[in-house]
């Protein structure tokens, strides 16, 4: 296929998915909410955020507090929740103090115009991200591949619903992906400083730090400017917060237990039940853990350094907390995407194939069910065919993180046990056997 046919049906599935998410999925979810009454508000995760952020720097209020969340609720829902709302996501200020960094010049602004520069914002970081993954993972695909996979990025469901929410998760993500390029370009403090703001959200920046952190061990003389740049900057962000709110940790983790109270479970837990996904996750963990301390050594952009970053985030979308209420955090599963793309060869043997292959499919399903979806929806019986298709893209997304998982786990486990690595070579990455004695 000639790049302007490749750059051309990355057009045609983008278009298809963002006409089916605004055009069919949203006012879909729009006439749910409304039927519950919680359609009244803006609806954007960015306005807790924004509004906690005012009440604590003009109405020097505690930004965890029940009556700020009140108002938040106002704000997000058009209503305060009331008893019967319980498994509705509260609303909660539930981020670290000093996020309000972030939001602090915006406070003086009305909402909707912070929600439109923000979300542009995230809208051009995303699109920054794909270079700066493929430079952080070593995968070198040439400029209009790079070029389809950024439209194919920007118009995927999680990306489409993000942006909608205006979630600060685009935010992070992009962070991570400048801290893994930084550190490709060996600029380590700069990726320190990066990733100690991407601790905003610490349950998704979390896994991809400690990786980091035990990669910088393999040669501390050399990486340890990561650990002193993401240190002195996380210093000067809870200093920071607690000057402006002292004893803003404990505020804070109280919040913690009721948020995983009313959201959803995370996805292994969904699929194994609360013991069996709390085992695999630990296993998951533990493998995590092994294999990013017997590669400590190896470079960055190397095939291990890479894997070690894509596991890292599958993991973490796997548990989650609201894991099966959302599917806009798969936007972390980018590296996964370009590292299944960019090591196609290792996947040569049968069980492997098969599971590649399924991987393959998933994900362009929801492209190509979305664009099915939108076609019928011209279609007389199109009322009834939509309601039943709205759901297709969603099987896609349902699965993929799951055997990105298997994947990357199967092959951290075989490069582990016979000295396996994918190596980067002139264009996409393929397999290639290496000493035994790079892996300890």
């Amino acid at each position: 296929m000639t790049h302007v046919r490749r750059i051309g049906l990355a057009l045609l599935l983008a278009g298809g998915m963002a006409y089916y998410y605004y055009g069919l999925f949203v006012p879909a979810w729009r006439a749910h909410l409304a039927a519950r009454g919680l359609a009244g508000g803006c609806y954007s995760d960015l306005y807790p955020r924004w509004l906690a952020t005012r009440e604590l720097l003009i109405n020097h209020r505690d930004p965890y507090a029940p009556e700020v969340t009140r108002n938040i609720q106002k704000g997000f829902y058009g209503r305060s929740l009331q008893a019967a709302d319980a498994h509705v996501d509260q609303e909660r200020f539930a981020y670290p103090a000093y996020t309000v960094f972030l939001f602090a010049p915006t406070i003086a602004w009305p909402f909707p115009y912070v929600g439109a520069v923000f979300t542009s914002v995230f809208f051009v970081l995303t699109a920054a991200s794909v270079p700066l993954w493929c430079r952080g993972l070593g995968v070198d695909s040439g400029a209009p591949a790079k070029t389809a996979l950024t439209i194919l990025m920007l118009g995927s469901f999680p990306v489409l619903d993000a942006l909608y929410l205006q979630q600060l998760t685009l935010l992070v993500a992009a962070l991570l992906a400048a801290a893994a390029a930084s550190v490709a370009h060996q600029r380590l403090a700069v990726a320190g400083v990066l990733l100690a703001f991407a601790m905003i959200k610490p349950q998704v920046a979390a896994l991809p730090a400690l990786f980091l952190f035990l990669w910088v061990l393999g040669n501390w003389p050399a990486r340890k400017k990561l650990v002193w740049g993401f240190a002195a900057t996380m210093v000067l962000l809870w200093t920071g917060a607690e000057l402006l709110l002292p004893g803003w940790v404990g505020r804070w983790l109280d919040q913690l237990g009721p948020y995983v109270g009313y959201t959803r479970p995370p996805r292994l837990q969904w699929l194994l039940g609360d013991w069996g996904g709390s085992i695999v996750a630990l296993f998951l963990l533990g493998l995590l853990a092994v294999f990013s301390w017997r590669n400590r050594r190896q470079p960055a952009g190397s095939s291990a350094f890479g894997l070690g970053l894509v596991l890292a985030l599958a993991i973490t979308v796997s548990i989650l907390p609201n894991g099966t209420g959302s599917n806009y955090d798969q936007v972390l599963l980018l590296p996964a995407a370009l590292w299944l793309g960019g090591s196609w060869g290792y996947f040569k043997q049968k069980p492997l194939l098969i599971l590649y292959v399924l991987a393959g499919v998933l994900l362009f399903w929801e492209w190509a069910s979305a664009l099915g979806v939108v076609l019928v929806s011209f279609a007389p019986s199109a009322p009834a065919v939509e309601k039943s298709g709205m759901v297709l893209p969603h099987f896609g997304l349902l699965l993929f993180p799951f055997v990105v998982l298997l994947l990357a786990s199967l092959v951290m486990v075989r490069r582990m046990r016979e000295g396996t690595a994918l190596v980067p070579t002139q264009g996409w990455t393929i397999a290639e056997q290496i000493s035994p004695r790079a892996s300890d």
